[in-house]
């Protein structure tokens, strides 16, 4: 039994669909039919077959696209990956990822002036455009986390693929008198002061 072959390489053409006339002869595929041997009987159904893989090829393009929609937002640290078009570079996945250093239990000696890493949960293939890292504290209120001092978090330059490295940069001479404290909290929840040191970074 002979079947027509779809063609989905054409492009969406509105009203294109074949109307059967009254007039028009009962013609079927053939040597001498009209529309190249197709018959005028089988053209529309070829130009619906036509657009049937046509549609057929641009959803399984768009769940393909969907398909590298990833995530992972369990563990720490976390990332959500998604694929977008460059309007200079094309087509890529663009990645962003964020996390937490914890620093429950340390003492303000450890966080003066230290460097801490922490490892992407996906290394980036290609670049890491951006990083931020910021304090997390659970104390409310004065005197806060820090106590006439200040300890500005800084990433470290240039970007790495694979990880995020991070200095605390410990200010204690811009405070009159000096002698400033960094309240560090023992627990997730005592409310004494720092817990964590927070980043994100996007790449692709």
């Amino acid at each position: 039994m002979a079947t027509l072959i779809d063609n989905p390489s054409g492009e969406w053409n509105a009203n294109e669909v074949y109307e059967i006339q009254v007039g028009d002869p009962c013609q079927g595929a053939g040597q001498n039919s009209l529309f190249g041997g197709l018959g005028i009987h089988n053209q529309p159904h070829q130009q619906l077959a036509n657009r049937t893989a046509y549609l057929n090829n641009q959803v399984n393009g768009i769940l393909a696209t969907l398909a590298k929609l990833t995530c992972s937002l369990s563990g720490n640290p976390s990332y959500f990956e998604v694929p977008m078009t460059d309007t200079v570079l094309g087509g890529l996945n663009v990645i962003v990822q964020f996390g937490q250093i914890s620093v429950i239990g340390f003492t303000a000696s450890q966080l003066k002036n230290a460097t801490v890493t922490q490892a992407f949960a996906v290394p980036f293939t290609t670049a890491c455009k951006f990083q931020n890292a910021f304090w997390l504290s659970n104390a409310v209120g004065n005197p806060g986390a820090f106590a006439n001092c200040m300890a500005t978090l800084e990433c470290i330059t240039p970007f790495a693929l694979s990880e995020i490295t991070i200095e605390s940069d410990w200010d204690n001479g811009g405070y009159p008198g000096g002698g400033g404290t960094i309240n560090i909290a023992s627990s997730p929840t005592d409310g004494n002061g720092l817990t964590a040191i927070g980043w994100i970074a996007i790449g692709y």
